[in-house]
């Protein structure tokens, strides 16, 4: 086994055989990069959808260590923040639960504690679910306003 390489280290070499991913991981990786375009695409119409009711868009997938904002609009002195829900089955179950709520609403009170420009704004708690049906062309985009 060979001890020294180019830098003079007296580290062993050591050649380990190639990584193998199982078809299954593989497919799963594959699911999951399918879900998260389609989400990423649902946020776009969404982001859309307030850009022509005269929002302005100040953050897209805006994290915290409590976690995530999907969007962050602002029209005048209110300030949105949204949660984006895509499905292809029953919308109902798009709902965020209360644990999400309370996620959002803790990283929207970082958000605003780290931007003393809005601290006098008025919030609003959105959610936008996008519901497509099997085989459909078109997607169903639902508004939520101030759902809690």
């Amino acid at each position: 086994m060979a001890t020294a390489d180019h830098t003079g280290s007296n580290m062993p070499i050591v050649n380990k055989p190639p990584h193998k991913t199982s078809p299954h991981k593989t497919l799963k990786t594959a699911r999951f990069k399918a879900a998260e375009k389609a989400g990423h695409l649902a946020e776009a119409r969404a982001v859309l959808w307030y850009r022509l009711r005269g929002f302005r868009i100040l953050a897209r997938r805006w994290h915290s260590h409590v976690g995530e904002i999907d969007i962050i609009a602002q029209r005048g002195s209110l300030l949105v923040f949204c949660e984006v829900k895509y499905r292809q089955q029953e919308i109902h179950s798009a709902s965020p639960s209360a644990r999400q709520q309370k996620r959002i609403t803790r990283a929207a009170s970082l958000f605003i504690a780290a931007s003393p420009q809005h601290h006098n704004h008025q919030c609003r708690f959105d959610v936008i679910l996008i519901e497509r049906k099997p085989h459909a062309l078109w997607s169903r985009l639902i508004p939520i306003i101030n759902a809690w």
